[in-house]
């Protein structure tokens, strides 16, 4: 999932203070394309989140966090090496969060609260 995203390249070039833009492919009816997502460091929290229950219930449940969709069990088997990837970057991010891109956009306050939520997901992902 880091491969398919394109954190892996974020993660090894320490990119994600700067935006950092990753995307997935995906199918349409009739061809591909590549769908981006901007600021990267808020979807990798989100990621380690689901990362995080996953380990902890053994899967994630898709309409836990929509509740317009179906339930639908997601399993994510997330090594070792990958969760102390993802747990170093959730540590960085939290040792000074107001560094990113992303709070240009979002009030300092609610990055500083980003940012102990991260933390506390790293703390969890031994």
């Amino acid at each position: 999932m880091l491969k398919d995203m394109g954190f892996d390249v974020l993660l090894s070039e320490g990119d994600l203070k700067n935006g950092g833009s990753i995307g997935f492919d995906m199918k349409s009816a009739n061809s591909m394309f590549r769908v981006k997502l901007d600021f990267a460091c808020s979807a990798l929290i989100d990621l380690s989140a689901n990362v995080l229950e996953s380990l902890k219930s053994g899967y994630v449940d898709l309409h836990d966090l929509d509740e317009a969709r179906q339930p639908c069990k997601l399993y994510i088997d997330a090594s070792e090496e990958k969760r102390s990837l993802l747990r170093d970057e959730l540590y960085k991010f939290s040792r000074n969060p107001l560094a990113y891109d992303l709070a240009e956009l979002v009030p300092a306050e609610d990055m500083k609260e980003l940012a102990e939520k991260a933390k506390m997901i790293a703390d969890e992902l031994l």
